[in-house]
């Protein structure tokens, strides 16, 4: 059958069980899709290639996930990863082709290496082959479409692999309220560690610094930051900025009902909405796996 993911022809699938297809497939791996996701897909085809490198990834911790509606419209709302972490991602999926040799041949655009790497098209993929031969990664053997892997791009990759390794800690920017203890502790927290991380706030923090000194020290040792703008605390928006300066992803989430009142300088970032503080815990989750793959203290499970 044809795969619902990438459009291979060569993925495989036995009788749908209880209308869910069990999906096997070269680029994509195994999944399982409702019946209902599968006809949203066939309406709307835009989440596909998103869903299809997300599905990939899932694949690489050992899961099969279930894609479902939910699925369909979380995964489609996702920013891809960073530049980074898609090159690492290529490169990976580019040497696990040579199946433990060190050197050989791949093609540039071949469609395994477009879903790894959160590629729309072969022109992304192209883009990436072109800036890791620039590395050294890839060896340019005068061929349009191919070039050779070498021992270079193993230890490129691998040290990349360590240094990803080297940070498991996550900055929660949030207000600290009573009110928002709960968001933490059975939100955002839950999430963080789920995907392998160790969320750290500031008040949590034991220091005999000023708190401004800390803010810089943990943001700065830290991968990503989780920002939650309920109560529009002016200091939330500081942390942001300076994670922003330095480089740093954020991720955004905000009550419901406070979501109209974001400055309007944040109000372009895809924010996790939620009601109850559990609903931060699969979206969050499932997001920072998809920018940042699982942490070092992860097993990517299930929650």
């Amino acid at each position: 059958m044809t795969c619902s993911l990438c459009g291979d022809s060569r993925a495989l699938s036995p009788e749908p069980n209880t209308r869910t297809f069990d999906i096997d497939c070269p680029n994509c791996g195994k999944y399982r899709l409702t019946f209902q996701a599968f006809l949203a897909l066939q309406a709307d085809p835009r989440p596909r290639f998103k869903l299809a490198s997300w599905t990939y990834e899932r694949n690489l911790a050992g899961l099969a996930p279930l894609i479902d509606n939910a699925a369909v419209d979380s995964i489609g709302s996702y920013e891809p990863p960073d530049t980074e972490r898609r090159l690492n991602l290529y490169l990976g999926r580019a040497i696990s082709i040579l199946n433990g040799k060190l050197t050989g041949q791949i093609e540039i655009a071949d469609r395994r290496l477009l879903v790894a790497s959160w590629s729309q098209g072969t022109d992304d993929a192209i883009a990436i082959a072109q800036y890791l031969t620039v590395k050294g990664a890839l060896i340019d053997d005068l061929h349009p479409t191919l070039r050779r892997i070498g021992v270079q791009a193993h230890l490129i990759y691998e040290e990349a692999r360590e240094r990803r390794a080297a940070t498991a800690q996550a900055f929660v920017a949030m207000w600290f309220d009573a009110s928002t203890r709960e968001l933490f502790e059975h939100g955002i927290s839950k999430a963080i560690e789920g995907a392998g991380y160790d969320p750290v706030r500031v008040d949590r923090v034991e220091h005999d610094q000023k708190i401004d000194d800390r803010i810089i020290a943990e943001i700065r040792r830290s991968a990503f930051v989780v920002a939650d703008f309920t109560g529009h605390r002016g200091g939330v928006y500081y942390e942001v900025g300076f994670a922003h300066g330095l480089g740093k992803r954020v991720i955004f989430t905000c009550k419901r009902d406070a979501i109209d009142q974001l400055h309007f300088d944040v109000r372009q970032y895809n924010a996790i909405l939620w009601d109850a503080p559990a609903d931060v815990v699969g979206p969050l989750r499932n997001r920072l796996l998809a920018l940042f793959g699982s942490g070092p203290k992860g097993s990517d499970g299930p929650i």
